[in-house]
């Protein structure tokens, strides 16, 4: 079973981020499954999260058993797919702590217009 990857598709940085991936790794069809929030019928089935906590970051679904969300789902995600490998190689506990601080707070203004428009030229600028 392929780890699966929920995201927020009402979220621009979310597709955004999910667009990239799909465009710019060979291996991503082979490695990983997308699935959008709006997609799960029964979010129970697939992970043992509430719908709010589930809509607050992305999560990696694991040999439907282990979750990783916010930082460290975007850390595996990024190894499995062989982008952005600055990201996977990040080990220091204290550095993944500020990352996740860091992730937290992108995620919280996600919908501003600035991030939107901030994801987009990001992500158009890699390709």
């Amino acid at each position: 079973m392929k780890p699966i990857v929920i995201y927020d598709d009402s979220c621009k940085m979310c597709t955004n981020f999910v667009n990239y991936i799909k465009k710019k790794s060979d291996t991503v069809n082979s490695e990983l499954e997308f699935l959008p929030i709006s997609e799960i019928k029964n979010k129970s089935d697939i992970v043992n999260i509430d719908e709010q906590q589930l809509q607050k970051s992305v999560h990696l679904v694991v040999n439907g058993q282990k979750t990783l969300s916010q930082f460290q789902a975007i850390q595996e995600i990024c190894r499995r797919v062989n982008i952005f490998h600055s990201l996977y190689q990040i080990k220091s506990p204290l550095l993944i702590f500020l990352l996740n601080l860091f992730y937290k707070f992108i995620a919280k203004h996600r919908k501003n217009f600035l991030f939107q428009h901030l994801s987009q030229l990001l992500f158009k600028s890699h390709n």
